[in-house]
């Protein structure tokens, strides 16, 4: 404590200075320190948290678009038979038997695909 001198009239007198004052003022920065430093690691936990949510997001509708994309391969190719000539090859697969695969024309070059004959008999089931 350093002594402070205070003149009142035609007396002096020492008058020392509260040091509890200036305690309370470091006492309060650091609790915003701490309540700044608590808010930022509380943030940061926040932060990474929503992240990964988010990725986790995008994962599963990754996931799913790759499903429907499977899904959708399956039915085309199980349609693309059906449509050309309206006949249900699957019900009738007994009733017929491939005899040769003729390749008729090589389609367009960025289609990368054949156009193709097959040749059938029927069997005595059909």
């Amino acid at each position: 404590m350093k002594p402070v001198t205070i003149t009142v009239g035609l007396k002096t007198a020492n008058v020392s200075k509260k040091k509890k004052k200036k305690k309370k003022k470091k006492k309060k920065k650091k609790k915003k320190k701490r309540r700044k430093r608590r808010r930022r690691k509380i943030q940061c936990v926040q932060k990474e948290e929503e992240e990964e949510e988010e990725e986790e997001e995008e994962e599963e509708e990754e996931e799913e678009e790759e499903e429907e994309k499977e899904e959708e391969k399956e039915e085309e190719e199980e349609e693309d038979v059906d449509e050309e000539d309206g006949y249900d090859y699957d019900d009738h697969k007994d009733d017929y038997v491939v005899l040769a695969v003729v390749v008729v024309d090589d389609a367009d070059a960025d289609d990368d695909g054949l156009i193709v004959a097959l040749v059938m008999v029927e069997t005595a089931s059909g």
